[in-house]
C-alpha cells in the first residue's frame, strides 16, 4: 500500500510538473465519470459471460475456446478507474496527464491519508478505516493486473483472475456508490 509520505512527495510533483498531471479547482463531470464506470462493468460482466456461454459464443460465430478474460481484467479496472475520478470530482480534483498514476496519487491523497474516505463510508461499513485501505489496495491491484493482463497474458486461461477483477470492481463502486449518493452527485 502506498505510504503517507510517498503519496505527499508523488501528489506535490504531479502538480508541480511542467505539464501538469493533476488540476484543483477544477469543474469536473463526476456524473458522467460514473456513467463510464458503470458502463466499465456492464462490459467486463458481458464479456465475462460471452468467454464462459457457448451457446453466445454460437449465436456470435465465435470458435469455442474464443475468451476475453484479459479485457473483462481491464474492463473492472476502467470502472474501478473512472469510480475514482468521479469521486475525485467531490473534490475539483481533474486528471489531466499521467492519469493512471495521478488518479491513484490524487484518491491517496484526499481520501486515504488523510482519512476522509473513512469518514465517508463510517455509516455504511462497520470497520470504515478497513474498508478504504481495502480499496486503495484493490485500486493498486487491478491497476497492476490490467497492464499484465492487457500487454503480457493471453486470454485464455485467465478465468479466476477476470472473475476476481469483477468481484472488486462490483465492491469498490458500491462503496463509491454511496458516497456519490450521499453527495447527490448521482
Amino acid at each position: 500500500m502506498l505510504q503517507a509520505k510517498q503519496v505527499e512527495e508523488g501528489y506535490k510533483k504531479l502538480l508541480e510538473l511542467k505539464d501538469r498531471s493533476i488540476k484543483e479547482n477544477a469543474l469536473v463531470q463526476s456524473h458522467l465519470k460514473w456513467l463510464k464506470a458503470v458502463n466499465d462493468l456492464r462490459l467486463a460482466e458481458g464479456l465475462l459471460k460471452i468467454s464462459t456461454d457457448q451457446k453466445i459464443k454460437e449465436a456470435l460465430g465465435y470458435p469455442d475456446d474464443t475468451t476475453f478474460f484479459d479485457w473483462v481484467v481491464v474492463c473492472s479496472y476502467y470502472s474501478i478507474f473512472h469510480a475514482t475520478q468521479a469521486l475525485l470530482g467531490i473534490k475539483r480534483v481533474k486528471i489531466i496527464k499521467r492519469l493512471h498514476h495521478a488518479t491513484l496519487i490524487a484518491f491517496a491523497k484526499h481520501f486515504i491519508i488523510n482519512n476522509e474516505l473513512a469518514e465517508e463510508l463510517f455509516l455504511i461499513y462497520e470497520d470504515a478505516e478497513a474498508k478504504a485501505a481495502e480499496l486503495l489496495d484493490i485500486f493498486e491491484e487491478e491497476k497492476g493486473k490490467r497492464g499484465l493482463f492487457q500487454y503480457h497474458r493471453l486470454s485464455r486461461q485467465n478465468l479466476k483472475p477476470a472473475e476476481k477483477s469483477i468481484d472488486n470492481a462490483k465492491l469498490f463502486l458500491q462503496a463509491i456508490q454511496e458516497i456519490l449518493k450521499k453527495k447527490n452527485i448521482i
